[in-house]
């Protein structure tokens, strides 16, 4: 597979997409307004999306996550996604999977971040991977939290488990009790979230 949604990412203007960063699903179901979305609409060709509400919802997605590269320049995203493509020709794939899976709008913005933070070289493409599948694999509430909690030693059993199945906590056992024990992977991807900009 060729590199043309990495080529429309770089290329993607904030003043042409943000305009769309609010409607709704059914508005990507309507051709119209996929084909006034120049970035979208090369995208829709290439990858052959059709018009049901799962497609709708990737395209959604695939704007929020652009939009949220908004301040990062041309030249700086080029320079970015040559680094990923450096460390794994498949990245784009492994992009788009990850952008079709994840469940809520809101982790577009989360992703990007940690886009970021590989592309400015505060992470490494191995972290950047390990978080791509943990925000996949969280609710924004697990996020959230994390964000007020990450100055506690342990976390509570709800969001422990939620944390330690996105490989983010370990087990610490104490006498007749267990808790949920954050990691130097847990503190590098909440400063990557919440703090790098």
């Amino acid at each position: 597979m060729n590199n043309e949604l990495i080529k429309e990412v770089i290329k993607a203007e904030e003043n042409v997409i943000v305009d769309f960063v609010e409607l709704g699903i059914d508005s990507f179901l309507d051709e119209g307004v996929v084909k006034d979305i120049p970035i979208i609409g090369s995208i829709v060709g290439i990858y052959k999306i059709g018009k049901s509400i799962r497609d709708a919802f990737f395209i959604k997605k695939l704007i929020n996550f652009i939009y949220n590269l908004k301040n990062i320049s041309t030249k700086e995203r080029q320079k970015f996604i040559d680094k990923c493509i450096y460390e794994d020709k498949n990245f784009q794939e492994k992009l788009i999977c990850t952008l079709d899976k994840i469940d809520d709008i809101d982790k577009c913005k989360y992703l990007s971040k940690i886009f970021i933070c590989y592309g400015k070289g505060y992470i490494t493409y191995l972290e950047f991977r390990r978080y791509m599948i943990a925000i996949e694999r969280l609710n924004v509430e697990n996020i959230l939290y994390l964000k007020v909690n990450i100055d506690k030693k342990y976390f509570d059993f709800q969001h422990g488990v939620s944390l330690l199945n996105a490989g983010l906590v370990e087990i610490a056992m104490f006498p007749g009790n267990a808790g949920y024990e954050k990691t130097d992977e847990t503190i590098q991807l909440y400063k990557c979230l919440f703090e790098y900009e």
